[in-house]
């Protein structure tokens, strides 16, 4: 399948990011790295989420909020999942859309 990986700069810092479906590995989040940086922390963007409008400003905002709230793009970590619900959100371990969150929720809630 041919990788269709568009490039952003971000505070002098260039990114690759992929949407959903034009990549056999971006399925259902937007797909964001540092370029060159195959092994390192990748940043996923629920691509589902309601209100979230998918184009460049929106990859540019995200990669802002990622990196001013623990995304490190050049650690060998384990990917940074953000959601969206009016705002982007980091979306906690093992949780991978925003919807999931409403789940966690009721299901916090069921059992106070």
């Amino acid at each position: 399948m041919k990788k269709s990986w568009r490039k952003i700069v971000v505070d002098g810092i260039e990114y690759a990011w992929c949407l959903p479906g034009n990549d056999g590995y971006c399925d259902n989040h937007i797909i964001v790295h540092a370029k060159g940086a195959s092994n390192w922390q990748v940043l996923y963007i629920d691509a589902v989420a309601w209100s979230l409008e998918i184009r460049p400003k929106t990859v540019e905002n995200a990669i802002k909020f990622g990196l001013a709230n623990g995304w490190q793009p050049k650690s060998k970590e384990s990917g940074f999942y953000l959601g969206y619900d009016n705002d982007f959100i980091i979306l906690p371990q093992s949780v991978l859309f925003t919807h999931e969150l409403k789940n966690i929720d009721n299901h916090q809630d069921n059992k106070l």
